[in-house]
């Protein structure tokens, strides 16, 4: 049930974000926006009876780009991916996730209707800081190669062609993060 309201909560939250688009009302120009959203992190099993993980949280993201066409963009984005918190009985260790990326999207505009359909898969570095809080504490921080994809729903109302509206979507965002001596397979979406 937690995971439909998570769904839910976040795409009300992504049909609040705004695209603003230099070449109105055109397939082609620069564009720059903002969303924000609910992320999940996906440990790969590292943390498993470790104790207790705060999964959720919630992520903002900046981008900007060029569309070259109908069907075709690059964009670059920072993404940050939220903040999670390891509880156990001797330490707290904290976890913020941030990302540079770029990503190639594909878009399937509907017509004249405004909606436009589109996928996207992306290439970055994600910036991991751990703060661990036990005794004089001590803290980390490392970088590591990301791949990310997406699907997304925007609509551009014809009366006001220089703001865009994502309406719904899905960022996944993959990587290897070494955990207790094992690299792990995790995700952020």
């Amino acid at each position: 049930m937690n995971g439909k309201r998570l769904g839910a909560s976040a795409l009300l939250l992504m049909a609040l974000s705004t695209i603003v688009r230099a070449d109105a009302p055109g397939y082609r120009g620069w564009f720059m926006g903002g969303t924000w959203g609910i992320a999940t992190y996906r440990d790969g099993g590292s943390f498993d009876n470790e104790g207790d993980l705060d999964v959720r949280d919630s992520t903002t993201q900046i981008f900007g780009g060029y569309r070259f066409g109908r069907h075709f963009a690059l964009e670059g984005r920072f993404t940050d991916l939220g903040d999670y918190e390891l509880s156990t009985d001797d330490a707290k260790v904290s976890f913020e996730f941030s990302a540079w990326s770029l990503h190639a999207l594909g878009i399937y505009p509907f017509g004249k209707s405004g909606f436009d359909i589109y996928g996207q898969l992306g290439l970055g570095t994600l910036s991991r800081e751990i703060n661990v809080r036990e005794g004089e504490g001590r803290d980390d921080t490392e970088s590591n190669s990301l791949l990310s994809a997406g699907l997304a729903v925007r609509f551009t109302p014809v009366k006001l062609p220089s703001i865009t509206f994502l309406l719904l979507g899905y960022d996944w965002y993959g990587f290897e993060a070494r955990a207790q001596d094992d690299v792990q397979r995790q995700s952020i979406h």
